[in-house]
This record gives C-alpha cells, structure tokens and sequence, in this order.
C-alpha cells in the first residue's frame, strides 16, 4: 500500500516541483513575519525538499 501512495505521489507532482520549493527557500525572507512563523516556514519547505523530514522537536 505504501508503495502504491508512493507512486501515486510521484506520478501527480507537479513537473519541477521540488525546484519550486527550493526557490521558495532561497527567496525566503523575514520581513513582516515574526522569527517562529519564518523558522516554521522555513522547516515545511525544507521537508518537502528533502526526503528526511526535518525534526519538528529541534
């Protein structure tokens, strides 16, 4: 089953999306936001970047 959802996954992602979410990394910046909101930003990008997730408890 898992590799099921896995190949479904792989087969609906959008064409160069890990890209987009290493842009959307890379232009990531504070400004209005405060420092937890661009910590937790920045953990979800780098999650969906990776194929480790990020530990949330560090």
């Amino acid at each position: 089953m898992d590799v099921m959802t896995a190949d479904f996954g792989l087969a609906f992602e959008p064409p160069h999306d890990e890209r987009a979410q290493r842009l959307a990394f890379l232009s990531l910046k504070q400004g209005r936001i405060s420092m937890l909101e661009s910590i937790q930003h920045s953990r979800r990008l780098i999650s969906r970047i990776t194929t480790h997730p990020v530990d949330m408890a560090t």
